[in-house]
C-alpha cells in the first residue's frame, strides 16, 4: 500500500510547509506594522503602508490556499488508503469461503479496524508539522525573550506527558469498545 500510494501520501508535505511559513509570517507582519505605525517618518511613505496591506493579503490568502490544498491532498490520500483496505478486505472475504453470517461478522470487525487505521493516519502530517512548529516557535521566542523562552518549553513538555497519559487511557477504552463490538457481533 505504501509503495503504491507513496506520492499521494507525500503530496500534503509541501502545502503543509507553506502553511507553517505563512503562519509564522503573521507575527513578523504584525511587528512590522507596529513599527510602521510608531514611526512618523515611515508613515510619510504611503507605499510602505500599501506594501503592508499587500503583505497581509498575501499572507492570509496563502494560509487559506495552502490549508485548503493540504487538507485536499490529505483526505485524497486517506480515501485512497481506505479504498485499498476495503478492496483487500473484500478480496480476502471472497476467497476464504466463510458462511454469510461469518462473513458479515468478519466484515464488520475489519471495517472497524480499517477506520481505526485511517484515523491513525489522518494526523500523520500534523505530527511532524507540530514538531517543526514547536521548534520554530521556540527559536522565535528565544530570539525575543531570551532565557524566558524556557517556560513555554516546559509547558509543552508537560502537555506532551499529559497527552501520552491520556493516550494510554484512550487505548484501554478503545480496546473495550472493540471487545464490545466483537461481543455484539458474536451474538447476532
Amino acid at each position: 500500500m505504501l509503495d503504491a500510494l507513496k506520492w499521494p501520501i507525500l503530496a500534503p508535505i509541501i502545502p503543509r510547509l507553506l502553511l507553517i511559513g505563512f503562519t509564522f509570517c503573521q507575527p513578523l507582519l504584525l511587528q512590522r506594522a507596529l513599527d510602521y505605525l510608531q514611526d512618523p517618518a515611515q508613515r510619510q511613505h504611503a507605499n510602505a503602508g500599501y506594501g503592508l496591506i499587500g503583505a497581509y493579503f498575501l499572507t492570509y490568502f496563502g494560509m487559506a490556499a495552502s490549508s485548503a490544498v493540504y487538507w485536499l491532498f490529505t483526505y485524497r490520500s486517506l480515501t485512497m488508503i481506505r479504498g485499498m483496505l476495503v478492496a483487500a478486505i473484500y478480496q480476502k472475504m471472497t476467497t476464504i469461503g466463510l458462511t454469510t453470517v461469518d462473513n458479515a461478522k468478519a466484515m464488520t470487525l475489519m471495517g472497524t479496524d480499517a477506520e481505526r487505521v485511517i484515523r491513525g493516519i489522518m494526523d500523520f502530517h500534523e505530527l511532524w508539522a507540530s514538531v517543526v512548529q514547536v521548534g520554530l516557535s521556540t527559536w522565535f521566542l528565544a530570539r525575543q525573550l531570551g532565557v524566558a523562552a524556557v517556560g513555554p518549553i516546559i509547558v509543552c513538555l508537560l502537555s506532551f506527558v499529559a497527552t501520552m497519559g491520556a493516550g494510554i487511557l484512550t487505548t484501554k477504552y478503545q480496546l473495550a469498545w472493540i471487545g464490545a463490538i466483537q461481543e455484539r457481533i458474536s451474538k447476532s
